[in-house]
Parts: C-alpha cells; structure tokens; sequence
C-alpha cells in the first residue's frame, strides 16, 4: 500500500538494526546474462539483475527467501520487478542504455528498497486520483501502479517527482 514520506531515512529507521545498506548503478545493456531466462527478451537483463540481487540478499541474511518472501519481491508480480519494469518501460521508455540506480537495506526485520530511473518521473498525486477513479492512467500496461497500491505485505512511495520507489517489506507481513 502507498505510504506517504517513505524514504532511504525512514527504510533504515523502522529496519533498524540494519545488517547492510549498498547501493548499484545497473545499465541494462551491460548487465551479463544467465542461462535459464523466463522473461521477455527486453528485460532479460532484469532477471539476471533480481537473481544476483536475490542471492546477495539472502547471504546477508544468512537464509534463503521462503517462497512467498521471494514472490512479493521479484518475478512476475514481485514488488522489485515491477518498480525495475516500470522505470525500465515507462521511465527509460526501454533504453537499455540509461543508468538505473537500486539502493537496498537489509535487515532482519524486512527489506528496503529504492528504485531510481533516469527518466522524467511523473505526477504522482494526478495518476493516483485517475486511478481511484478507475480511469486509464497509463496507455500501455501500468501492472505495478495496482500491485502496489494493493499490498499487504509492503509499502510504497514514489519520492523524487516519481522517478524514484521507495519500498519497505516487513519480513514479519509476509507468512511462509
């Protein structure tokens, strides 16, 4: 669900005590490739990045993602892979050249996240009121505006005239 003022500072605070915070600039097209892609070929860079990021995550913690920890966060559906899919497709309109930025906080009370693209953002309070009303907000897809306005299990902000997600998921709202 959206929760106003949700920044790096406020992540950090309610996460705290904070194992790691690190953040990484990802350039799409320079992103190495695995084997074993599901996604679309234009964001197959995008899986290969969630499943380092994954791995990474998890060696911080010192435990792997239960099945629904790993489903809320990444793959189709995933609150990361949507705020990724949206800078990606309506940010960066699919450039593959354009420098994303995800800064991420790990604790063993949740995760925080902020996905930062390059494009020119948007007005968050005008596509919020549209989509409330039930009305188009975007001309193409828009999956990730609902998936986030709708969960329980994390929250949401876009900070930054809406080119940066600010996202925090309590590991305690999300069961086995």
């Amino acid at each position: 669900m959206f929760q106003k003022n949700l920044s790096k500072q406020s992540i950090v605070h309610q996460l705290g005590p904070v194992i790691s915070v690190f953040e990484e600039k990802i350039i799409p097209s320079q992103v190495e490739l695995l084997n074993n892609n599901h996604y679309a070929e234009n964001y197959a860079w995008m899986y290969s990045f969630e499943k380092r990021l994954k791995y990474r995550i998890e060696e911080l913690l010192g435990h792997k993602f239960t099945y629904n920890q790993e489903r809320i966060l990444f793959g189709a559906g995933g609150a990361v892979s949507e705020g990724m899919s949206n800078g990606f497709a309506h940010g960066h309109k699919k450039d593959k050249e354009l420098p994303f930025t995800i800064w991420v906080s790990v604790s063993q009370k949740g995760l925080g996240f902020a996905i930062t693209d390059s494009g020119a953002g948007f007005d968050f309070d005008e596509v919020y009121t549209s989509f409330k009303r039930g009305e188009s907000f975007y001309n193409v897809a828009g999956n990730g505006f609902p998936l986030l306005h709708n969960s329980k299990e994390f929250f949401a902000c876009f900070q930054k005239h809406g080119t940066q997600l600010c996202l925090l998921c309590p590991l305690s709202a999300v069961g086995p």
